[in-house]
């Protein structure tokens, strides 16, 4: 599948539009289309929606089975949801990993206890024969 820069820049050059005379045409402003075709994951939802309209297409939600986890409370969350841990083990991770989070002296979040609970998320995964290659998030946080 086209990633969102992809397909709005060939749908956009399909036109035979410059980056500015679609903007206009679409209502936003040249940056706007600039952005989304970089790439930049910093975009006012409401904007995109507009350039899509323009290729009759619109934002939504699709389901999938790939999860990527950005924080620890999120991996843990998924593993309990999908009945890897349980309540238990869940709430002390979860427990142990909000408890080892402190702030250093120049007031920027540290966590001490991450190596822990990463070490502990990858006892899970081993256990339950996730391998590291299905899902590499699971350790990179």
């Amino acid at each position: 599948m086209d990633s969102l820069a992809q397909f709005v820049k060939a749908r956009r050059k399909a036109t035979g539009l410059t980056q500015e005379a679609f903007a206009q045409r679409a209502g936003v402003a040249l940056t706007v289309v600039r952005k989304i075709e970089q790439g930049k994951t910093n975009l006012n939802l409401d904007r995109v929606g507009q350039v899509l309209s323009m290729f009759g297409h619109e934002l939504g939600i699709k389901e999938t089975d790939k999860f990527i986890p950005y924080t620890f409370t999120a991996v843990l969350g998924n593993l309990y949801d999908r009945g890897l841990i349980d309540r238990e083990e869940l709430d002390g991770l979860t427990e142990e990993h909000i408890s080892g989070m402190q702030f250093n002296e120049k007031g920027l979040l540290k966590d001490h206890r991450a190596a822990r609970v990463r070490s502990e998320i990858k006892k899970i995964m081993e256990r339950n024969n996730l391998a590291d290659s299905e899902r590499p998030d699971y350790l990179g946080i």
